[in-house]
């Protein structure tokens, strides 16, 4: 049952998207396979996939990954970190039971989560097409102006205004979602991009 939500955004996604970029590395000392494809030998059936040691080993010799890998990595464990500890402190600090911090919790992070996916994807699908180092620059940018923002949680004397700072806090970091792993899939050959 959990399933059949994906499953039916993943039928949605087969008759709807189109092929993604194909032939082109993200980065100048990236991946030149890619460019080597040609059209014919991307959707041609005999080749044989490439196995997942191939891609990690493709993917660990490309400096802009490791340079995504060890950033996102460290957001990560922050910013989870940071969460895990977020509903106690509106619990002791602003009263609130946990009945009344799920929901909020589940409302604030739901929302922000598909509004920052999506309007992420969008803008830089619309703004720097084609531009994965604008991409990335703006993402950096979000992440740090969305962490000051994140920062007036902890001194707000409302609990609803500490969660309209969350919610915008959160956006920022959603945005960065599409991006970051749109631009991971230009960093490999298309053969290697479902793996």
């Amino acid at each position: 049952l959990l399933a059949l939500p994906g499953l039916g955004l993943a039928a949605l996604a087969w008759f709807t998207f189109r092929e993604p970029r194909t032939g082109r590395a993200a980065d100048a000392d990236g991946i030149r396979e890619a460019a080597r494809l040609s059209a014919s030998s991307v959707l041609d059936d005999s080749t044989p996939h490439p196995s997942v040691k191939d891609v990690c080993v493709t993917l660990w010799g490309n400096v802009t990954f490791r340079h995504l890998l060890l950033s996102w990595s460290v957001m990560s464990f922050f910013g989870w970190g940071v969460a895990q500890w977020k509903p106690a402190f509106f619990i002791r600090s602003y009263g609130l039971d946990t009945g009344e911090v799920g929901t909020w919790f589940a409302v604030t992070y739901g929302l922000a989560g598909f509004i920052g996916t999506y309007w992420g994807g969008e803008l830089a699908s619309r703004c720097a097409a084609q531009n994965e180092r604008l991409q990335l620059k703006a993402m950096a940018v979000a992440f740090a102006f969305f962490a000051v923002i994140s920062a007036g949680i902890y001194i707000s004397s409302s609990p609803f205004w500490a969660f309209v700072l969350m919610g915008l806090s959160l956006l920022g970091v959603y945005t960065t979602y599409g991006p970051l792993f749109a631009t991971i899939q230009t960093l490999v050959p298309p053969r290697m991009r479902a793996s």
